[in-house]
């Protein structure tokens, strides 16, 4: 996919919280959506489950005003993110519950039920009655309805075999059971296909940035070290050559400056592309290395910045597991402070334009301080988004 595609998409007016319509672009042939700062929009269906039964709600005609569009307004990153711990939540938590409680009632709890001769026959074996008893509470933490409704037949089943209910009535919990579960488990692989295609186009976008900006960072490496830049050797047709790949270079940067979170970093980037030109112009050879290595450390920055997404992504994927793992936490964040206290230095002989080194390492120096204290999970995830903000 490339960059410029973002940008050739119809122009719509989509609704989002607060009951405002924003002004967006969608990106061809997904259903992701950009504003005009950069932000990212994807949509999400706000209404409420109606019916009674799982056909009935199948059969449910959603309304277009039921229709809402969430913003990122940290773009790119963020949007990917949330894309990929969703998927991560359905398929390591929510897909195999449901899937394996489908099981048990289809299987294990509906032959338990069927080999009883009587109201008077012997009860679920410890084992199914724990089973009934987890999958009941489990159940009760969910918003959909059918789910809720799925749950208190759990609980009435168990009551049954307790009190002791016929067998037809208790196979017709079972069947109201399975029935819920299929449900759920059918409205999970719908929305996971357009999550996953969703993942995949924002990867390919993301993809796409990262080879731009890097293809921009060895080709500016390179003309570093080249003699022609550090000692103004070569003549006026081989200095127009270096201005002309400069330019070229600056021009497919230029797209990134429409995606958030890179609009106002490459906005600097772009102006000192501009003053490089024009300082090759004007053979100032010294300004241009001064230049060329401001670019580089803002690179190195947007670098960091990608370290801190993945941080947050972890943070993510260890909530979603119920794993946090704070030594690990207090390592990463530990390390980072200390490449941020070295760019400090680094950032002030680059004079770049604004300086936000110092800033972001006070947010993680408080991140590194609740890994070793308090161990606030809310606090410590705030702490890097603030970090990951400033960059």
């Amino acid at each position: 996919m490339k960059l410029e595609e973002l940008f050739l998409g119809r122009e719509r007016l989509v609704p989002v919280k607060g009951g405002k319509k924003l002004k967006v672009r969608q990106l061809p042939g997904t259903d992701i959506f950009i504003a005009p700062d950069g932000s990212f929009v994807m949509p999400r269906w706000s209404g409420v489950e109606e019916g009674k039964t799982p056909l009935q709600r199948h059969r449910k005609k959603w309304r277009p005003n039921e229709l809402r569009y969430v913003v990122y307004s940290q773009g790119l990153p963020a949007a990917l993110r949330s894309r990929q711990l969703a998927l991560l939540q359905a398929r390591v938590v929510s897909c195999p519950t449901y899937q394996t409680a489908l099981t048990v009632f289809l299987e294990e709890a509906r032959s338990a039920i069927i080999s009883k001769e009587g109201a008077d026959s012997q009860s679920f074996s410890p084992a199914l009655r724990q089973k009934l008893q987890t999958f009941g509470f489990v159940f009760q933490r969910a918003q959909k309805t059918g789910v809720k409704e799925a749950m208190v037949k759990i609980l009435f089943l168990y009551q049954d075999d307790k009190g002791g209910l016929n067998v037809g009535a208790m196979l017709a919990r079972t069947v109201a059971i399975t029935d819920r579960l299929r449900e759920r488990l059918l409205g999970l692989y719908a929305w996971v296909r357009k999550y996953s295609a969703q993942r995949n186009a924002l990867l390919a976008i993301e993809g796409e940035i990262n080879e731009i900006i890097f293809r921009a960072a060895s080709e500016l490496e390179a003309l570093g070290r080249d003699p022609k830049i550090i000692q103004g050797q070569g003549n006026r047709a081989v200095q127009k050559l270096i201005i002309d790949k400069l330019t070229t270079m600056s021009i497919k940067l230029e797209p990134v400056k429409l995606v958030q979170p890179f609009s106002r970093w490459m906005s600097f980037v772009i102006k000192d592309f501009d003053e490089l030109l024009a300082a090759l112009g004007q053979q100032d050879f010294v300004l241009a290395r001064v230049l060329i290595e401001r670019i580089l450390f803002s690179i190195r920055l947007k670098s960091l910045q990608r370290s801190l997404g993945r941080i947050l992504l972890r943070l993510g994927q260890d909530a979603i597991i119920k794993k946090l793992d704070w030594n690990n936490y207090a390592v990463w964040t530990t390390g980072l402070v200390v490449h941020l206290e070295y760019l400090v230095k680094q950032e002030t002989m680059v004079g770049l334009r604004e300086k936000v080194c110092r800033v972001a390492a006070l947010a993680l120096e408080l991140a590194v301080e609740e890994t070793e204290t308090l161990r606030r999970f809310k606090v410590f995830k705030a702490l890097i988004k603030r970090a990951y903000a400033i960059l």
